[in-house]
């Protein structure tokens, strides 16, 4: 589920110079572009100020300095034809994103556990190209059936990061809301800035076009699940 991700992920950004601005180029211009469908899908970063449309999103990002200790967040939001009653099971199975994220790819609750409640825990299993595999155990950080299912990564009370699907009724149908946060507990990525402060604004807003790319992906296989013919 992209939201298990940075409690252990070192990504390797080690790379040449010329090459990495080539990759920040294509990943900005990719992430501005995929993350605005036809009228009914925003994402959103924040660091030092906040994209609250689809113009200002590249702005922001070029020009928000990122900070690990600011705890930046990005987040993706979308419509769905289908009622929350609808589209809740599918937030709180924590098998879906596997399906449509290129890094999670899989989990399984912890304790006898075996739906979101307040205090469960689960692993999550995450592969990525830089990386290789890891796991990571989060804990259910806050959950209000059909409306909010939020989970901290690592120790629940300084996480290395915070995730949280949100649903909102909308005419007929759903307005699901993807958010995370980074840090403020240790986790790979504050590893990465410790081997090279200088790129921390780099190296975090990657991090960030990452997450929102499998936010995006996530956010739109639910959207094809919940609005399938039964």
């Amino acid at each position: 589920m992209p939201g298990i991700h940075d409690g252990q992920v070192q990504c390797e950004y080690h790379r040449d110079q010329e090459q990495q601005d080539r990759k920040d180029a294509a990943g900005d211009e990719s992430s501005a572009r995929g993350e605005h469908g036809p009228g009914d899908q925003l994402c959103r970063l924040t660091g030092a100020g906040r994209a609250r449309d689809p113009a200002a999103y590249h702005a922001c990002v070029e020009a928000a300095e990122l900070r690990y200790a600011d705890c930046p967040t990005t987040e993706a939001e979308l419509v769905i034809d289908a009622p929350p009653p609808v589209v809740w099971p599918l937030v709180c199975d924590i098998q879906v994103p596997a399906e449509f994220s290129s890094e999670f790819q899989g989990g399984q609750w912890l304790d006898g556990a075996t739906s979101p409640a307040l205090g469960a825990r689960f692993r999550g299993r995450n592969y990525h190209e830089a990386r290789g595999s890891w796991e990571t155990v989060s804990t259910v950080c806050q959950f209000e059936p059909e409306r909010v299912f939020a989970w901290a990564v690592g120790d629940p009370d300084v996480p290395a990061a915070r995730w949280q699907f949100t649903l909102e009724p909308k005419g007929s149908g759903t307005l699901i809301r993807q958010w995370m946060q980074i840090g403020p507990g240790e986790s790979g990525i504050s590893d990465a800035i410790k081997q090279m402060p200088d790129k921390e604004h780099r190296i975090l807003r990657r991090r960030l076009a990452e997450h929102q790319a499998n936010m995006q992906a996530t956010l739109a296989g639910i959207k094809g699940r919940a609005e399938a013919p039964s």
